[in-house]
């Protein structure tokens, strides 16, 4: 059986639009940040238990603790977001600027 060639496309991206580019980012950085922010409150929660308990009021540890990782899982995500959305649109208008200068990034693309 003989092998047929696909044909093989070369472009340039000249332009990335800075929207886009800002959400996404700003997305992909508030999932980092719900992760990080789980992590640390599970390991509040934990510490502010074992502090409970060394002080003998276990239940006041960890309504502390809970309170601290509530307040981590909505607090990390939001920080990260907003900084992954403002880099995103830096890292595209930097990009868009430079890209006139010294020409885009080169893709070569395969017809399926």
């Amino acid at each position: 059986m003989a092998k047929i060639k696909k044909a093989m496309s070369t472009y340039v991206v000249k332009k990335i639009d800075v929207l886009s580019t800002a959400k996404l980012y700003g997305v992909m950085m508030g999932l980092i940040g719900l992760v990080i922010g789980i992590i640390w409150a599970l390991l509040a929660l934990l510490a502010a238990t074992v502090l409970g308990t060394a002080v003998r009021q276990p239940g006041l540890g960890a309504s502390i603790g809970g309170l601290l990782g509530l307040a981590m899982i909505i607090f990390f995500p939001l920080v990260y977001g907003g900084i992954g959305f403002v880099a995103g649109a830096l890292g595209a208008i930097g990009y868009n600027f430079i890209s006139g200068f010294v020409g885009g990034i080169e893709l070569e693309l395969e017809q399926k």
